[in-house]
């Protein structure tokens, strides 16, 4: 069974679309500033792309945003007041295993103990990425992330 994004309208399906494999919606901010399209990211071993869809048919549309090396996983949490999306990267620790496929204790795929620092960048798909915010590196980070980007659990 592959994963399908549903869109409702008044309470009613008005359209539905395969994820493409490896892929999933970017987090609470994956809708774009004008309701069109969605953002989707697909992460390989320690780089992470967000890329976006038409919301309607799921089909690729603009550009995707740069390429972040060295995160485990991000997620788009809204949008900057110059237009660029606002995401939470995922910096693993250095021991970190190869791959984030596997679920913490509370089922979240980004496999939060082994992740050591979360910042905030902003990204356009013109131009490198921001940092917005570059907080020290912690041992208890999934306790101090800001509000949305903690993924709800599958």
């Amino acid at each position: 069974m592959d994963d399908r994004i549903t869109l409702i309208g008044d309470g009613v399906p008005t359209g539905s679309f395969a994820v493409p494999a490896g892929s999933r919606l970017a987090g609470k901010g994956a809708w774009s500033p004008d309701g069109r399209a969605l953002a989707l990211v697909a992460d390989q071993r320690f780089s992470s792309t967000v890329s976006f869809v038409d919301a309607t048919s799921g089909k690729p549309t603009g550009a995707a945003l740069p390429t972040q090396e060295g995160v485990a996983t991000q997620r788009l949490l809204g949008w900057h007041p110059d237009g660029a999306a606002v995401v939470a990267a995922y910096l693993p620790e250095r021991d970190a295993p190869a791959t984030f496929d596997i679920r913490d204790e509370d089922n979240h795929p980004t496999n939060f103990a082994a992740v050591r620092r979360v910042e905030l960048r902003a990204l356009t798909p013109a131009g490198a990425a921001r940092t917005l915010l570059s907080p020290p590196d912690r041992d208890d980070v999934h306790e101090h992330l800001p509000p949305g980007s903690d993924p709800p659990p599958d």
